[in-house]
């Protein structure tokens, strides 16, 4: 996955806060992993349609499909931004939607 520059984080990869408007290079996996751990929202496309997201889990499906409307596949996500909206969250699903879990947000 190439990377892409964000001008908009205020917390780098390295844990370190940074001014507004200075560029760091990362992934979308990286992206989402910082808008977890921040409780943002993430905006992006999901085949094709325009998502508002609240992420509260991250990681590698290895075997089959991803279960339920709530799963969604990193790599068919585009146009991965930072939203300036309220983080929500609900009930936890039954099941994981991943086999291994990199981050969790209770």
């Amino acid at each position: 996955m190439a990377a892409k520059v964000v001008d908009t984080l205020t917390l780098s990869l390295d844990g370190k806060f940074r001014g507004r408007g200075e560029r760091v290079a990362m992934t979308q996996y990286d992206l989402l992993k910082i808008a977890m751990q921040t409780r943002q929202q993430v905006l992006a496309h999901y085949h094709g349609l325009p998502r508002e997201l609240c992420l509260h889990e991250l990681g590698e499906k290895r075997h089959g499909k991803l279960p339920g409307w709530r799963c969604m596949a990193v790599a068919e996500r585009g146009n991965v931004r930072l939203g300036e909206g309220d983080w929500h969250t609900g009930p936890p699903p039954k099941n994981t939607c991943v086999d291994i879990v990199d981050v969790t947000i209770d």
